[in-house]
Protein backbone atom coordinates (compact mmCIF):
# COMPACT_ATOMS: atom_id res chain seq x y z
CA UNK A 1 0.00 0.00 0.00
CA UNK A 2 2.74 2.21 0.30
CA UNK A 3 3.58 1.85 -2.46
CA UNK A 4 0.79 3.04 -4.45
CA UNK A 5 0.83 5.87 -2.62
CA UNK A 6 3.83 7.11 -3.52
CA UNK A 7 2.59 7.33 -6.65
CA UNK A 8 0.19 9.54 -5.66
CA UNK A 9 2.34 11.80 -3.57
CA UNK A 10 4.83 11.94 -6.24
CA UNK A 11 1.61 13.56 -8.48
CA UNK A 12 0.93 15.30 -5.44
CA UNK A 13 3.97 17.07 -4.81
CA UNK A 14 4.42 17.48 -8.93
CA UNK A 15 1.66 19.97 -9.03
CA UNK A 16 2.17 21.58 -5.85
CA UNK A 17 5.76 22.53 -7.58
CA UNK A 18 3.69 23.61 -10.34
CA UNK A 19 1.80 25.34 -8.90
CA UNK A 20 4.32 27.35 -7.04
CA UNK A 21 6.23 27.49 -9.89
CA UNK A 22 3.19 29.24 -11.83
CA UNK A 23 2.35 31.45 -9.39
CA UNK A 24 5.84 32.55 -8.87
CA UNK A 25 6.19 32.91 -13.07
CA UNK A 26 3.19 35.33 -12.62
CA UNK A 27 4.96 37.43 -10.27
CA UNK A 28 7.56 38.06 -12.04
CA UNK A 29 6.44 38.33 -15.24
CA UNK A 30 3.73 41.39 -13.17
CA UNK A 31 7.06 43.00 -12.53
CA UNK A 32 8.26 43.11 -16.58
CA UNK A 33 5.20 44.48 -17.73
CA UNK A 34 6.44 48.27 -16.18
CA UNK A 35 5.72 51.05 -18.25
CA UNK A 36 8.06 53.81 -19.90
CA UNK A 37 7.50 57.22 -17.56
CA UNK A 38 9.15 60.83 -17.71
CA UNK A 39 8.53 63.96 -15.79
CA UNK A 40 10.28 67.83 -16.47
CA UNK A 41 9.37 70.64 -15.11
CA UNK A 42 8.25 73.91 -16.62
CA UNK A 43 10.22 77.06 -16.94
CA UNK A 44 8.41 79.64 -14.36
CA UNK A 45 6.06 81.39 -15.74
CA UNK A 46 5.03 85.18 -14.59
CA UNK A 47 1.58 86.20 -13.61
CA UNK A 48 0.57 89.31 -13.04
CA UNK A 49 -2.40 90.99 -11.73
CA UNK A 50 -4.84 93.36 -13.00
CA UNK A 51 -5.43 96.81 -11.61
CA UNK A 52 -8.55 98.58 -10.55
CA UNK A 53 -8.14 102.18 -10.67
CA UNK A 54 -10.16 105.33 -11.45
CA UNK A 55 -9.12 108.79 -11.35
CA UNK A 56 -12.07 111.36 -10.39
CA UNK A 57 -12.62 115.22 -10.65
CA UNK A 58 -14.90 116.39 -8.88
CA UNK A 59 -17.83 118.25 -10.46
CA UNK A 60 -17.31 121.87 -10.78
CA UNK A 61 -20.40 123.49 -10.48
CA UNK A 62 -21.76 125.73 -13.40
CA UNK A 63 -22.20 128.55 -10.51
CA UNK A 64 -20.20 128.32 -7.09
CA UNK A 65 -23.20 129.24 -4.91
CA UNK A 66 -26.31 127.89 -5.43
CA UNK A 67 -28.85 130.42 -3.85
CA UNK A 68 -32.72 131.00 -3.25
CA UNK A 69 -33.06 127.50 -3.43
CA UNK A 70 -36.74 126.64 -2.33
CA UNK A 71 -39.29 123.81 -1.99
CA UNK A 72 -40.45 123.23 -5.75
CA UNK A 73 -37.40 125.26 -7.29
CA UNK A 74 -37.24 123.65 -10.74
CA UNK A 75 -33.72 125.41 -11.48
CA UNK A 76 -31.38 122.45 -11.56
CA UNK A 77 -27.39 123.10 -11.47
CA UNK A 78 -24.95 121.00 -13.74
CA UNK A 79 -21.41 120.31 -12.97
CA UNK A 80 -18.76 118.94 -14.72
CA UNK A 81 -16.16 116.19 -13.43
CA UNK A 82 -14.41 113.67 -15.04
CA UNK A 83 -13.62 110.13 -14.05
CA UNK A 84 -10.88 107.95 -15.88
CA UNK A 85 -10.28 104.36 -15.56
CA UNK A 86 -6.43 104.12 -14.95
CA UNK A 87 -6.00 100.60 -14.45
CA UNK A 88 -5.86 97.66 -16.37
CA UNK A 89 -9.58 95.47 -15.79
CA UNK A 90 -12.53 97.06 -16.52
CA UNK A 91 -14.58 98.96 -14.21
CA UNK A 92 -18.68 99.33 -13.70
CA UNK A 93 -19.13 102.71 -11.99
CA UNK A 94 -21.50 103.65 -9.46
CA UNK A 95 -22.32 107.00 -7.17
CA UNK A 96 -23.17 107.20 -4.23
CA UNK A 97 -23.92 110.12 -1.75
CA UNK A 98 -23.59 111.06 1.94
CA UNK A 99 -25.73 113.39 2.78
CA UNK A 100 -24.45 115.41 5.89
CA UNK A 101 -28.36 116.96 7.49
CA UNK A 102 -31.53 116.89 6.51
CA UNK A 103 -31.65 119.71 3.90
CA UNK A 104 -28.96 117.59 2.19
CA UNK A 105 -31.15 114.52 2.44
CA UNK A 106 -33.97 116.60 1.15
CA UNK A 107 -31.98 117.52 -2.49
CA UNK A 108 -32.42 115.02 -5.66
CA UNK A 109 -28.96 114.78 -6.77
CA UNK A 110 -29.01 113.11 -10.41
CA UNK A 111 -25.95 112.03 -12.27
CA UNK A 112 -24.57 110.99 -15.24
CA UNK A 113 -21.74 109.92 -17.62
CA UNK A 114 -21.00 111.50 -21.03
CA UNK A 115 -18.81 111.68 -23.34
CA UNK A 116 -18.03 115.51 -23.99
CA UNK A 117 -19.77 118.18 -21.78
CA UNK A 118 -22.86 118.35 -19.41
CA UNK A 119 -25.79 120.27 -21.00
CA UNK A 120 -29.34 120.56 -19.60
CA UNK A 121 -31.15 117.33 -21.07
CA UNK A 122 -28.24 115.11 -20.31
CA UNK A 123 -29.98 111.81 -19.22
CA UNK A 124 -29.02 111.69 -15.48
CA UNK A 125 -30.44 108.98 -13.38
CA UNK A 126 -30.69 108.11 -9.11
CA UNK A 127 -27.31 108.08 -7.59
CA UNK A 128 -27.99 104.57 -6.92
CA UNK A 129 -27.29 102.97 -10.20
CA UNK A 130 -24.60 101.85 -12.57
CA UNK A 131 -23.75 104.43 -14.71
CA UNK A 132 -21.53 103.37 -17.21
CA UNK A 133 -19.11 100.38 -17.87
CA UNK A 134 -15.50 102.36 -18.11
CA UNK A 135 -12.91 99.98 -20.26
CA UNK A 136 -9.29 100.70 -19.14
CA UNK A 137 -8.38 104.14 -20.30
CA UNK A 138 -11.88 105.56 -21.05
CA UNK A 139 -12.72 109.08 -19.72
CA UNK A 140 -16.48 110.12 -19.30
CA UNK A 141 -17.54 113.47 -17.94
CA UNK A 142 -19.48 113.21 -14.99
CA UNK A 143 -22.41 115.03 -14.51
CA UNK A 144 -24.55 116.02 -11.94
CA UNK A 145 -27.27 118.06 -10.72
CA UNK A 146 -29.65 118.92 -7.23
CA UNK A 147 -33.08 119.81 -7.00
CA UNK A 148 -35.67 120.50 -4.35
CA UNK A 149 -38.66 118.55 -4.79
CA UNK A 150 -42.07 120.36 -3.77
CA UNK A 151 -42.55 118.10 -1.04
CA UNK A 152 -39.28 118.98 1.12
CA UNK A 153 -39.58 119.97 4.65
CA UNK A 154 -36.36 122.02 4.78
CA UNK A 155 -35.88 124.78 7.26
CA UNK A 156 -35.66 128.43 6.99
CA UNK A 157 -31.88 129.58 5.93
CA UNK A 158 -30.63 126.26 5.92
CA UNK A 159 -26.76 125.69 4.06
CA UNK A 160 -25.86 122.04 3.59
CA UNK A 161 -22.89 120.30 1.81
CA UNK A 162 -23.10 117.15 -0.21
CA UNK A 163 -20.31 114.53 -0.77
CA UNK A 164 -20.42 112.27 -3.88
CA UNK A 165 -18.47 109.24 -4.04
CA UNK A 166 -17.27 107.49 -6.84
CA UNK A 167 -17.01 103.63 -7.23
CA UNK A 168 -15.70 101.13 -9.93
CA UNK A 169 -15.96 97.64 -9.15
CA UNK A 170 -15.20 94.96 -11.90
CA UNK A 171 -18.38 93.65 -13.51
Amino acid sequence: MNESRRPRRRLLTGALLATAALVAGVSVAQGSLAYWNDAEASEGITVTSGTASLEVTAPVWLSSTVSAVYPGSSSMRFGNGAVENTGTVPLAVTVSRVSADAFAEALVINVGLVQGDCQPGTPLTSTTATLATLDPGDSYTLCASASLPLEASVGVSATTSVTLTVTGVQP
